[in-house]
């Protein structure tokens, strides 16, 4: 007579797929309730962004400036129709909207605030765009003597700076100033600066040239922490210490947060729902950016 076995015990692997196929039904449930609020949500938001006003987009205080009343609000964005306003005017591939003249102009008011009036005669500044606008800037130095009858307070041989951008004259400027006249500029430079009573000679001409085509520069806590309370005389100062060192490409976080609340609304947002998510303007930038990094992490 064939002895009886008794029912063997589930063991570990039976167990396993066991639990694994409640897994696959908990993911599955989760999933489908997921689309399902995903769904609701948009077609929610879709309904109250056809009935939300188109005005007005971000109001901010004025904080007393002349032609407006303290603490009147004003809108960033006025209306649709300021759209074309702020589209950039279309430009060709590696064009300049500014003309080389206007650029060149630029350096040379850039000259007589870093160095005062009547040193800045001594400094020839000229403009020569580059032949491609893929290549990076470089800027070259050469000593010109001054005519006779030019009496000035600093003197010594003329100096042509050559660039082929307004940031890369600064940059030639920069570059005498720091390996021939020993003077060096820091953010906390007060210009004009005090240079030498004898401008020294540069004697080889010097050439050089920018190791990448753009220099980025600045980051969002800086721009609340700090660049929130500057007026335009820092900002001034600041946009000149750029130039010399060659920065072409700094952050501008000014008035993004009225792109910013553009876009949401056009994804389903209201007004009110986005006014919430705007913070204050000293942490501004570093509230709104971090947490826009965070959710898409």
């Amino acid at each position: 007579m064939p002895a009886i076995m008794p029912p063997k015990k589930p063991g570990r692997k039976q167990g396993a797929s066991q639990c694994g196929g409640w897994l696959t039904v908990c993911v599955g449930v989760l999933l489908g309730l997921w689309i399902v609020v995903c769904v609701y949500f948009v077609a929610h938001g879709f309904s109250e962004a056809k009935e939300a006003p188109q005005r007005p987009f971000i109001t901010v205080k004025n904080q007393g400036h002349s032609g407006a009343a303290a603490g009147a609000p004003q809108q960033a964005l006025r209306s649709e129709g300021d759209e074309d306003a702020l589209k950039r005017r279309p430009l060709k591939k590696g064009a300049s909207k500014y003309s080389v003249v206007e650029r060149q102009a630029a350096a040379v008011d850039l000259v007589r605030r870093v160095v005062g009036r009547d040193a800045a005669a001594l400094f020839q500044v000229t403009v020569t765009p580059k032949g491609s606008q893929l290549d990076a800037d470089s800027f070259e130095i050469h000593d010109v003597e001054p005519p006779r009858h030019m009496n000035h307070a600093v003197s010594g041989p003329r100096i042509r700076l050559t660039g082929t951008s307004g940031v890369s004259v600064a940059s030639a400027l920069n570059w005498y100033l720091r390996y021939y006249c020993k003077v060096d500029t820091s953010w906390m430079s007060k210009f004009p600066l005090q240079l030498p009573t004898e401008l020294p000679a540069v004697g080889k001409p010097i050439t050089r040239k920018s190791l990448v085509r753009w220099g980025y520069y600045e980051n969002v806590c800086t721009h609340s922490y700090s660049q929130a309370w500057w007026d335009w005389g820092r900002w001034e100062r600041e946009i000149d210490w750029m130039a010399m060192n060659g920065i072409n490409l700094p952050l501008a976080l000014t008035g993004q947060e009225a792109v910013m609340q553009r876009v949401f609304i056009k994804m389903g947002l209201t007004h009110a729902q986005t006014a919430k998510y705007f913070t204050g303007i000293y942490i501004l930038y570093v509230y709104t950016y971090d947490m826009y990094i965070i959710y898409i992490i």
